[in-house]
C-alpha cells in the first residue's frame, strides 16, 4: 500500500515538472482551452441572467372564443363552467358583447357608436389563458375549444409563441453544439499534448518498459498531467467568464436601469462548478488515456 502511495506521489511530481517543462507552450494551450471553455459558459450565464427580463417582457398568450350571435344565456353559463373546470386552462374571462361594444366606442372616441347600430354586431366572447404555452399544447387546446357548442370562432395568437420557443430551442442548440465541439477539442488537444510529452520521453519510457514496468506505471504520470491541465483550464475558463459577465452586468445595468428593468446577476454556483470541473477533467483524462494506450500498443508491436 505504501509502495503504491509513493508511486502516485512520484507520478504527481513528475506530471507537474513535465507540465511546466515548456512553460510557453503549456500556457498557450491553457489560454486557448480557457477561452474555448469560456464561450459556452458565458452564453449559459447570459441566458440565466436575462431570463428574468424575458419573463417581464413576455405576455401570456390568450385564446379568444367568439360565440354565435343570440347564444342563450344558459348555454353561455354552461360553457363558462366547462372552461373554468378544464385542466388545461389557467384562467377564464367572460366578455359581454354589450361591454365589448362600449369599450370599442370609448377606444375610438365615438361615444354615440352604441346608438348607431340597431343590433349589437359583436358576439359574446371568452378570453382564456392556457396553462401550457408549448405550441403543440396550445394548438391541441384550440382544436378542442372549437368543438364546443355555439362556438363561432376560436382565435389564438400563436405566432409569437412559435417564435419564443424557436428562440429557446435555438439557444439550446447553440449550447449543445458548443459543448460537443469543446468536448471533442479537449480530447484532441489533450491527446496531442500528451503524445508530444510521450515522444519527448520516449527513451525513458522504453527503458522502463523493458525493465518490467507495467503499463499503468508508465501511463500514470501522463494521466496526472492531463488532470492538472483540465483543472487549470477550468480555473482559467471560469475566471474569464466571471470577468466578462461582471463587465456585461455593469454595462447592461447602466442601459436598462432608467427603464425600470433589473438584471439578476448570475454567477456560478458550487454544484455547477463541480460538474464543470468533473466533465472537463474527465475529457482531458480520456484524451491522455487514448494517447498513452496508442503509444504503448505501437511500442509492443515493434518489440513483439
Amino acid at each position: 500500500m505504501k509502495h503504491l502511495y509513493n508511486q502516485h506521489i512520484n507520478a504527481i511530481r513528475s506530471s507537474i515538472k513535465r507540465l511546466f517543462k515548456q512553460p510557453v507552450s503549456s500556457i498557450s494551450i491553457l489560454i486557448m482551452l480557457g477561452i474555448a471553455l469560456a464561450l459556452p459558459l458565458t452564453l449559459y450565464l447570459s441566458v440565466q441572467s436575462f431570463e428574468s427580463i424575458l419573463n417581464k417582457l413576455t405576455i401570456d398568450p390568450s385564446i379568444t372564443i367568439f360565440m354565435e350571435q343570440d347564444t342563450p344565456e344558459d348555454k353561455i353559463s354552461s360553457i363558462a363552467s366547462t372552461l373554468q373546470d378544464h385542466p388545461g386552462i389557467q384562467s377564464v374571462k367572460y366578455i359581454d358583447k354589450e361591454d365589448a361594444l362600449l369599450d370599442t366606442a370609448n377606444m375610438i372616441g365615438q361615444a354615440d357608436l352604441v346608438t348607431m347600430f340597431e343590433e349589437n354586431p359583436l358576439p359574446d366572447a371568452f378570453s382564456i389563458i392556457p396553462k401550457d404555452f408549448e405550441p403543440s399544447q396550445v394548438n391541441e387546446l384550440t382544436l378542442e375549444l372549437e368543438q364546443l357548442p355555439f362556438v363561432n370562432q376560436v382565435s389564438v395568437d400563436s405566432q409569437w409563441v412559435q417564435t419564443l420557443y424557436q428562440i429557446k430551442n435555438f439557444i439550446n442548440k447553440i449550447l449543445i453544439f458548443l459543448s460537443m465541439t469543446l468536448s471533442f477539442a479537449f480530447i484532441l488537444i489533450s491527446h496531442n499534448t500528451i503524445r508530444l510529452q510521450i515522444l519527448s520521453c520516449r527513451d525513458e519510457i522504453e527503458v522502463s518498459y523493458l525493465l518490467g514496468a507495467s503499463s499503468s506505471f508508465i501511463r500514470r504520470p501522463f494521466l496526472y498531467q492531463a488532470f492538472w491541465q483540465g483543472l487549470l483550464t477550468v480555473i482559467l475558463g471560469v475566471v474569464i467568464t466571471t470577468i466578462t459577465m461582471l463587465i456585461a452586468f455593469k454595462q447592461a445595468t447602466e442601459i436598462l436601469t432608467p427603464y425600470g428593468i433589473e438584471i439578476q446577476k448570475r454567477l456560478f454556483t458550487i454544484p455547477e462548478l463541480f460538474w464543470i470541473t468533473l466533465i472537463v477533467v474527465a475529457l482531458a483524462l480520456v484524451g491522455a488515456a487514448c494517447a498513452t494506450w496508442q503509444y504503448l500498443r505501437e511500442f509492443e508491436q515493434q518489440i513483439g
